[in-house]
């Protein structure tokens, strides 16, 4: 009786194993700047904001430093006018 419980016990550490593994890897995807940096460039429209792309480096890495728990709060300084962004 106790093999089968035990078999369902290594299934279960097994299973909770492989998804901390995908969520490990997955968060690792979400706090590289570079990535980020790409995906802003491929995807973003920012003109209308007034954000350049060669600002997108800064912001990447403003937002993976938060996401990986490294700053209390996004914080930007704008390059053109000196001014500092806060979340």
């Amino acid at each position: 009786m106790a093999q089968p419980f035990k078999r369902s016990l290594y299934f279960l550490l097994g299973l909770c194993g492989l998804i901390s593994l995908i969520c490990s890897i997955a968060a690792s995807q979400v706090t590289n700047a570079a990535l980020m940096k790409e995906g802003f460039l491929r995807f973003s429209q920012t003109g209308h904001l007034g954000v350049l792309p060669s600002a997108y480096g800064d912001y990447a890495w403003a937002i993976t430093q938060y996401l990986d728990g490294k700053t209390d709060g996004l914080q930007i300084v704008q390059h053109d006018d000196g001014r500092t962004y806060a979340d």
